[in-house]
């Protein structure tokens, strides 16, 4: 679960309107996508925190060591603002971040859009499973001369 409040860093995360079902939480913007803040330092701690546990987040067998070296390329720190503990994650230098920014942003899509596990599993059960909708196809009259 990713939570949204609190959090010391946040970006936004765009889902495609038709990826969200009904209303609920997230501003529109003009052109009718919604918008989600994401706490960043939360989704990071609850991953960190589930590594260092051990067995609850599953990992492909194929992914290379870049990807694992990554995945830790940050560290916790805890500073005192205010004379309040606050902690934010810093890059350690030298390490590219790219797979655990993915792994956060992951975290936050299957939080907003809340699949039906169960359904799923039923669907993937039966012989024919359904497909998947087809996306618009968009052709230019550019492509005809």
């Amino acid at each position: 679960m990713v939570a949204c409040w609190p959090c010391v860093s946040s970006v936004f995360l765009n889902i495609a309107e038709d990826h969200f079902s009904g209303g609920g939480p997230g501003s529109k913007t003009k052109t009718g996508a919604r918008l989600w803040i994401v706490g960043v330092d939360t989704a990071k701690g609850q991953i960190f925190a589930r590594l260092a546990r051990g067995g609850s987040i599953r990992l492909s067998s194929d992914l290379p060591r870049v990807w694992h070296e990554q995945v830790a390329s940050e560290r916790a720190v805890l500073r005192y603002r205010r004379g309040q503990p606050v902690r934010s994650f810093e890059r350690i230098p030298g390490r590219r971040a790219e797979a655990l920014d993915c792994l956060v942003y992951a975290m936050a899509a299957r939080q907003i859009i809340r699949p039906d596990w169960d359904a799923r599993r039923q669907e993937l059960a039966t012989q024919d499973a359904p497909r998947a909708k087809a996306g618009p196809v968009l052709k230019s009259s550019w492509m005809e001369r």
